[in-house]
Formats: C-alpha cells, structure tokens, sequence
C-alpha cells in the first residue's frame, strides 16, 4: 500500500466531534488510546486546513468502529455523512440547494483535490438520477476510507435534494481493483426554481 496519501485534516476533526457528541471526551481519549503513541501525537495537533496522513486518520477510525461501533465499518459511513454536513459552511449548504445531486456530484471531479492530495475523480452519469464517480491513482489505505465516502456521498445527495440516496462501493483498491468506484442513485430531487439535473 502507497503510505503517501493525505486528507485534508478537518475529516479527522470531524470525527473527533462526532465522537465527542456520543461518548464525551473520554470517548474521544479512549480511541487515541487504541492506536499509536506518535499517531495519537499527531492527530491531536492536527488544525482544520493541514494535510492529515491517511493511515493515521484511517486507523482512528477503524479504532472508532471497534469500540464504538460493530466493527462493521458502517460506523466509517455514519462518520462521513456527518462530516459532509459539518465540513461545508452553513452558507455553502444554502447555495447547494440551488444545485442538483448530478450537478454537486460531477462538482467532485474538480473538488476531489480539496478533500485528497492524491486521485483523480471521473464521473460519469448513468441515467437521470444516478452517476457513478470513479477514482483513479487513488490508494485509500483501507476499505474504511471509502466507506466513509459512502456516507460523505449521500449527505451530499441529500444537500441537494436528492432523496433516498444510495451509495455502492462497486469496486476498491484496497481489495485488489485499479480504481476505486461507488454508484450512486437516488428519487428524484425536490422541485427548485430554475434548476436542472443535467
């Protein structure tokens, strides 16, 4: 596995807050804990807008879904749909509705280097509410990095008023692909003033 990888550090502060909401503080401390003393050092001083190595963030996380979790990684998916919420400012939410799901998730082709200093995202649409986004030259370390994207993915379909979205991770490079793909599909949107899906 390429250790090269980073993502951008406000993800883990995303889910230190997450945690902290449901376990307290001792939660927090019990997963630094769990994983290396020179992770954990990092981790902690980490600021909003560094670049956070993936195996550490990775590894909290599978700390998280452990302990708190049913060490199903479903815990990673819960983590990434709050993160999409916490992570775009309350006026970037309102500007979204004026979006479509298609529109905000072929956006991540050129949003993907914002969020990872390594892939590159092609989307393609599938019918007229569906797309299936893939990443290549991506190494996401473990499958738990892409099932939080699972959960980033639908909050971002549902931000745009897309609803009942689902999220499949078809194919990953932590389990032997090329490129790592979700197909994403949701009902049809809400109706905005103006909007379209394509």
């Amino acid at each position: 596995m390429n250790e090269g990888g980073n993502v951008r550090a406000s993800s883990h502060l995303t889910t230190v807050m997450y945690i902290e909401r449901l376990q307290g503080d001792e939660g927090v401390e019990r997963i630094y804990g769990a994983i290396s003393i020179a992770e954990a050092d990092l981790l902690r001083k980490l600021r909003a807008n560094d670049w956070c190595p993936l195996p550490a963030y990775c590894n909290y996380m599978l700390a998280a879904d452990e302990i708190y979790g049913q060490g199903d990684l479903a815990l990673c998916r819960e983590l990434g749909h709050a993160s999409a919420r916490w992570q775009i400012p309350g006026l970037v939410r309102a500007a979204m509705r004026m979006f479509s799901p298609l529109q905000m998730l072929n956006h991540l082709q050129s949003g993907w280097s914002r969020m990872m200093d390594r892939g590159r995202a092609e989307a393609t649409q599938t019918g007229d509410t569906s797309i299936v986004l893939r990443i290549h030259e991506f190494d996401p370390f473990h499958r738990a990095v892409c099932e939080r994207l699972c959960g980033f993915f639908g909050a971002t379909v549902e931000m745009t008023g897309g609803r009942n979205p689902s999220v499949a991770h078809s194919r990953c490079v932590a389990t032997g692909n090329l490129v790592c793909e979700w197909a994403i599909s949701w009902l049809q949107r809400r109706p905005t003033l103006g909007s379209r899906d394509s």
